[in-house]
């Protein structure tokens, strides 16, 4: 499966590299607790040093290894894990979404597991009112609909998401778009719904595989948001994590383009029905 994933991307004209494992800087995303290894950190995404080669001028380039997350740890979680990331200079989310849809027939393929033509396209708010038959304008109402983490905005505003998932046709690819803007620190914002970002994620078999978005290169507004996104944790209980300056003094360098980041073990599972990801992983957590 991991070969026919290099054979589409080589295919298509993209080259694979390297990129550290360890860095000095990593997301402030509130989502993603990185990490620390002395004064680094493992890389929890290799979407900033890619992004610093499409700066560069190399126009399609993709990593697929080892990423490192603190505290992910369950049946559908493992703190090391790997991940496939790829991007192209000029490419639109709709051609990057056709990528990702080519990968996982191909991963399908080589499993000997038919994978389904037609995927389905549904937006979060869609989702939130087919599930709680409330309309959401403003993400604010989402505070309206009751829910366990009630007294956290951006903790309920989670669980109302990921309960909406739950809903999904498991045995239907499916493409999950618009959602909150506050969700992501990198996905620009949509231009018809700054409240917003441009991010696409597939669901399959309950599971999140691919999360894209367009490039951003907005040097201004990335800074900003790298920013607010690390008072945000401060103000959490989440420590700061060190910016990754190389990365922003990049991003107004940035061509228009788009990528891509894919689990891979998680599509190894969706793939052969896992019950979860150690049915799949040579060394799972618990193994090493």
């Amino acid at each position: 499966m991991i070969r026919s994933l290099r054979a589409v991307l080589d295919g298509r004209g993209f080259i694979e590299v390297q990129t550290p494992l360890l860095v000095p800087g990593t997301f402030p995303d509130r989502g993603i607790e990185p990490v620390r290894a002395g004064a680094d950190y493992l890389v929890s995404s290799t979407e900033y040093q890619l992004k610093r080669l499409y700066a560069e001028g190399i126009p399609a380039a993709y990593t697929l290894g080892a990423n490192f997350r603190a505290g992910d740890r369950g049946r559908w979680h493992n703190p090391e894990f790997t991940m496939l990331e790829w991007g192209r200079a000029g490419a639109t989310m709709p051609e990057v979404e056709a990528e990702a849809e080519a990968l996982v027939q191909a991963a399908g393929a080589a499993a000997g597991v038919p994978v389904p033509k037609v995927w389905a396209r549904v937006t979060v708010r869609t989702l939130i009112r087919q599930t709680f038959g409330v309309g959401i304008g403003d993400w604010r109402e989402l505070g309206k609909i009751p829910g366990p983490l009630s007294h956290d905005a951006d903790a309920h505003m989670s669980w109302l998401i990921d309960a909406a998932l739950s809903s999904l046709d498991r045995e239907v690819p499916t493409w999950v778009v618009g959602w909150p803007a506050q969700m992501t620190a990198s996905a620009g914002l949509d231009p018809a719904d700054p409240t917003t970002t441009l991010r696409s994620e597939i669901f399959w078999r309950g599971l999140e595989l691919a999360d894209g978005f367009p490039f951003c290169n907005d040097a201004d507004w990335q800074r900003e948001r790298t920013r607010s996104e690390n008072a945000a944790r401060e103000q959490g209980g989440q420590a700061k994590v060190m910016e990754d300056h190389r990365f922003l003094d990049a991003v107004a360098n940035l061509p228009i383009g788009a990528g891509m980041a894919m689990g891979v073990d998680r599509l190894c599972a969706a793939l052969l029905n896992a019950g979860s990801l150690a049915e799949v992983m040579t060394f799972a957590w618990d193994d090493r």
